[in-house]
């Protein structure tokens, strides 16, 4: 009789610690889902060179979820022209975006090649990359136009 009175309260708690992980687990598939790119700024393009200059900026996710999520790391390209030509590829360390927060991840990277300010300037027209959750790709994005000219 003692035996049946533990099993069933074992039973009782199984049940409700099960109830609790699937809860916190739709929970964060729920959180996963609102991860979404907030901004690209682009903050300057500075040391320009002959054959290489500076571009600096922030990538913005926000997370409207309702648990927080870690974002491994954000990897994009930087394309110029008509034709999308990769010109450089980045990568930036993510981190735990808490959940209705948005964090600011800045990149700096220097791009070979060979161009004048007036190139530089009006060179970005387009980043497109993806950000990762897990060893799983969350989502991509492409931003065309930018609210944050450089500074002069």
């Amino acid at each position: 009789m003692v035996k049946k009175a533990i099993l069933k309260q074992s039973k009782k708690i199984l049940t409700i610690a099960a109830l609790f992980l699937l809860i916190v687990g739709v929970f964060y598939v729920y959180s996963l889902s609102q991860i979404k790119l907030a901004k690209i700024q682009l903050i300057d393009a500075n040391e320009i060179t002959s054959s290489s200059f500076k571009l600096t900026g922030n990538i913005e996710l926000e997370n409207n979820g309702l648990t927080p999520v870690k974002v491994n790391h954000i990897s994009y390209d930087v394309l110029y022209g008509k034709n999308n030509q990769k010109i450089m590829t980045g990568y930036v360390i993510g981190g735990v975006i808490p959940a209705k927060s948005t964090i600011k991840y800045p990149f700096t990277n220097e791009i070979k090649w060979e161009l004048t300010q007036e190139i530089a300037e009006q060179l970005f027209k387009t980043i497109t990359g993806e950000y990762l959750i897990g060893n799983v790709k969350l989502a991509n994005f492409k931003v065309t136009y930018f609210d944050t000219p450089f500074s002069e």
